[in-house]
C-alpha cells in the first residue's frame, strides 16, 4: 500500500507541473497591456529599448529582471509578455478592408514584422484564413535582428456581407502564434433585372389572311448591371400567327 501510495503521489505532481498550452500571442491584447504597464515610460516608436522587445518575451523578461526600474512589472505573465512582444514586433494588429463586391480582389494591406535588436527569427511563416489570402510582399523564412519584412494580404469575397479571418504568423521569437485579425465586407455583384408594362396582349379577334393594328409591350431594365439580350423569340402553339418589331435588339 506504501509503494502504491507513493507511486500515486508522484504521479499526480508530474500532471501538475506537464507544461500547459498557452492561447495566441494577440497584438491586440498586447496593445492594452502595453498602454497600462509600459507607456508610462516607452512609446512604440524605434528606440534601443524598445526595439529589443520586439517579437522577443523574453528579452522583455530579462529586463524585468535586470533593470531596476522594471522590477515592479515582475507580476507579468509569460502570456503577457507574448502579447506585448507580438504588439511591438507586428504592426498593424488587424487590417479592415474596404467594400469589395463578390467575385473581385481588393487593393492590397500590408503588415510589417519586426525582429528584436539583438535576436534573428527562424521559421517564419504565415498563413491566411477565410476569403483572405496572401499576395506577396518581402518575408522569407528568416529575419535578421533589428530587421524588418513585410507581408501583403487582400480581399477576394465570395458572398456578400461581413467576412472575416485571420493572417496566422509563426516564427522562432514566440511560442505561439500570432493572429492579426481580416475583416472586409462582400457586396452583391450587379446584376440586370428585366421588367415588362404588361405580362399580357389581348389582340380579339381578327379576319384571317389579314394583319392586325401593332401592340407595344416595353421592356425596362431596373437593375444595376447591363442587359444584354440572347434571343427574341415567338412561342407557342400558334407562333406564325404573329411577327415582332420594335427597338430591342438582340
Amino acid at each position: 500500500m506504501r509503494l502504491m501510495h507513493s507511486w500515486l503521489t508522484l504521479t499526480m505532481i508530474g500532471a501538475l507541473l506537464w507544461p500547459v498550452a498557452s492561447q495566441a500571442a494577440d497584438p491586440i491584447v498586447g496593445t492594452s497591456k502595453f498602454a497600462t504597464n509600459c507607456s508610462g515610460c516607452h512609446s512604440v516608436a524605434s528606440t534601443a529599448k524598445v526595439d529589443r522587445g520586439r517579437n522577443s518575451p523574453t528579452m522583455i523578461r530579462n529586463a524585468i529582471n535586470n533593470v531596476g526600474s522594471m522590477s515592479g512589472l515582475s507580476f507579468l505573465s509569460a502570456t503577457d509578455l507574448e502579447d506585448i512582444a507580438a504588439y511591438l514586433g507586428n504592426a498593424p494588429s488587424s487590417l479592415s478592408f474596404a467594400q469589395t463586391t463578390v467575385g473581385q480582389t481588393s487593393t492590397s494591406q500590408t503588415v510589417t514584422v519586426r525582429a528584436s535588436r539583438i535576436a534573428a527569427l527562424t521559421s517564419l511563416a504565415a498563413t491566411v484564413s477565410g476569403d483572405f489570402s496572401r499576395s506577396g510582399g518581402t518575408c522569407g523564412t528568416t529575419l535578421s535582428a533589428s530587421g524588418s519584412c513585410t507581408i501583403t494580404v487582400v480581399f477576394s469575397p465570395t458572398a456578400a456581407g461581413s467576412r472575416t479571418g485571420s493572417l496566422s504568423i509563426t516564427h522562432s521569437g514566440l511560442t505561439t502564434a500570432v493572429p492579426i485579425a481580416l475583416s472586409g465586407t462582400g457586396a452583391a455583384a450587379p446584376e440586370p433585372t428585366i421588367s415588362l408594362n404588361a405580362s399580357s396582349l389581348a389582340f380579339g379577334s381578327q379576319t384571317v389572311n389579314t394583319t392586325s393594328s401593332a401592340k407595344t409591350l416595353t421592356v425596362s431594365n431596373t437593375g444595376n448591371a447591363a442587359l444584354n439580350f440572347s434571343a427574341i423569340t415567338l412561342g407557342g402553339s400558334a407562333a406564325a400567327d404573329y411577327a415582332a418589331t420594335g427597338g430591342c435588339a438582340v
